[in-house]
């Protein structure tokens, strides 16, 4: 693929379909089976093609003009499946940036969520723990309404026909459960919860202003994935009832319900 510059005609319509080509492209190459002695080589180069679609995107840029809030969100699409091969390939350190950066593009607020407060503590007051998780809901409502309006208004100056507003919906979707998997491995699960949680309440929304609303195997997936790390992360920060309530919500989705998949469920 041509990489653009900025003194290159913007062509909207060519940058939609050259992003479709490559997270396609990207998704095949990480799904192939990997070979026995360089397991990581498949992943490696789907790696290496979103990075070189992140220096396409970037050097689009300067001359995007009001199609810039577009490009951004598009950087920010590849930085969510940066950062899922990061994790995969065992590399969590390359990981975390590229989902944070993806988090500033597509739920803005959510790269600053941290892991203090008391919910979950069990030293805590029950009046301390109710006030931290009712201000984690209210945090998880403004970032999916933040990150909604992000996507909507990416959309609205995109490429006619083409501005993948579910797709770059469904991208914040993986940031955020990515992002939560990673915390949670390094022992910050409240920070993890606050991440899962706000990927339920986007969850929620019945659309994505300014694209078609989720695909009906696309919003399962991400549900299905929220709902099980929400298991785990409810269980390491001591809230029994919550964790169980998730627990049973995934196993429905295995046992009932039309064609559940735990497709890409770690």
């Amino acid at each position: 693929m041509a990489a653009l510059d900025a003194s290159a005609s913007f062509d909207a319509g060519a940058i939609a379909k050259a992003q479709d080509e490559t997270l396609a492209e990207a998704e095949r190459l990480n799904v192939l089976p990997a070979p026995e002695k360089t397991p990581f080589e498949n992943k490696y180069a789907a790696r290496k093609l979103l990075q070189e679609r992140c220096e396409v995107l970037e050097a689009a840029l300067p001359g995007a003009g009001t199609t810039t809030p577009w490009v951004r969100a598009l950087l920010g699409e590849c930085e969510a499946a940066l950062g899922d091969i990061g994790y995969d390939v065992e590399e969590p350190h390359a990981a975390d940036p590229c989902y944070a950066r993806a988090l500033a593009a597509l739920a803005p607020g959510a790269e600053a969520l941290d892991d203090s407060g008391d919910h979950g503590d069990e030293d805590a007051s029950e009046e301390a723990r109710l006030r931290a998780a009712a201000a984690d809901e209210e945090t998880a409502e403004d970032i999916a309404v933040a990150s909604a309006a992000r996507v909507r208004d990416a959309a609205l100056v995109g490429a006619p026909n083409h501005a993948r507003g579910a797709e770059l919906g469904a991208a914040a979707l993986r940031a955020l459960n990515g992002a939560a998997v990673l915390w949670k491995g390094r022992e910050q699960p409240r920070r993890a919860f606050r991440l899962l949680k706000a990927a339920e309440a986007l969850e929620r929304l019945p659309s994505l202003p300014g694209g078609a609303g989720f695909s009906a195997d696309t919003l399962r997936e991400a549900e299905t994935k929220t709902i099980y790390y929400l298991a785990q992360v409810c269980a390491s920060l001591g809230d029994g009832a919550a964790s169980a309530n998730y627990c049973a919500q995934t196993l429905e989705r295995q046992l009932v319900g039309p064609a559940p998949s735990f497709d890409g469920v770690t």
